[in-house]
């Protein structure tokens, strides 16, 4: 616990990707990682118009963990 202006804070830890992303459009692929559950949001399964499988290029990452941060580079 931190204290902040006299009140004691718990300390979150988060993350923050940085990246480029691509639709995923090969029909194996995106039937290989349908689940059923999943037709509660696409009821047309992959072939609903709302339905898009992204795949995200990391480029950094950067975390914060018990109030320090470490960023990381990909390649």
């Amino acid at each position: 616990m931190q204290k902040l202006r006299g009140k004691a804070t718990k300390l979150l830890n988060s993350e923050t990707l940085v990246g480029n992303v691509d639709f995923v459009e090969d029909r194996a692929i995106q039937q290989s990682i349908w689940n059923d559950s999943d037709k509660w949001f696409f009821s047309k399964k992959i072939d609903d118009p709302k339905f898009r499988l992204l795949k995200f290029h990391t480029i950094e990452a950067t975390f914060r963990i018990e109030g320090k941060f470490r960023t990381c580079k990909y390649k």
